[in-house]
């Protein structure tokens, strides 16, 4: 190994210096400046240090837009309570003034039939319907019978029977009408109706009996 020696510096000068130890020499720390700078009573200094520069365009926009919807969401939210009565009122309405209501939107009568509330805008209906079959002069007849009651407090008009032989898979085979006895019933009273077939379709099951309709004429049945 070999040794370089340094220009100006020799090597018994030092070994006379005696040795001193780090720890031995004084080092004075009173008058040393603080390594962070202090910013006691200089407000804007101390938001000069944490000033990260201008804001972000992007992001202050999107902070407003999201500070916008809350405001809409918090100016139509409507209370859990209010919309509980409303719906109360709702459901109120439309039992108490089904009749009304089926007056103008009659789709809607199958709906109170599916409930159990049946709305009958006639005032009339049908009691004891029965069939049976007689012979007459070797021609074998299907007899419908029963009776038509009144179930509002005022004379009402009583519109033409229709009846409807059905197969057993619910399609018409054969329909007539028939015109009631009498043209109005007085409140509370019933009225009995008799109508006969000749020769009845053998493919016949049941019969519908029900109220000839406007709907009826303008498909042209009789």
């Amino acid at each position: 190994m070999t040794a370089t020696a340094v220009p100006g510096y020799n090597d018994d000068a030092r070994d006379e210096q005696p040795a001193v130890a780090l720890a031995e020499i004084p080092i004075p720390v009173d008058d040393a400046p603080p390594l962070v700078p202090s910013t006691e009573g200089d407000p804007s200094r101390a938001d000069a240090e944490i000033d990260n520069g201008p804001p972000d365009i992007e992001s202050v926009a999107a902070r407003r837009a999201r500070a916008a919807a809350r405001k809409r969401r918090s100016r139509w939210r409507i209370p859990l309570p209010a919309v509980i009565a409303a719906l109360v009122v709702l459901s109120g309405a439309l039992l108490g003034w089904r009749r009304d209501v089926v007056r103008h939107a009659p789709q809607l009568a199958s709906f109170y039939s599916a409930i159990g509330l049946p709305v009958n805008l006639r005032g009339l209906a049908f009691a004891d319907v029965k069939i049976g079959n007689e012979i007459h002069d070797g021609v074998p007849v299907l007899v419908v019978e029963g009776m038509i009651v009144s179930t509002v407090s005022t004379a009402v008009d009583v519109p033409r029977l229709r009846f409807a032989l059905r197969s057993p898979s619910g399609a018409e085979v054969y329909a007539w009408t028939a015109v009631p006895s009498q043209p109005v019933l007085e409140p509370g009273r019933s009225l009995p109706f008799r109508s006969r077939l000749a020769s009845p379709p053998a493919e016949g099951h049941d019969i519908q009996v029900r109220f000839f309709t406007r709907r009826d004429a303008v498909a042209g049945l009789r």
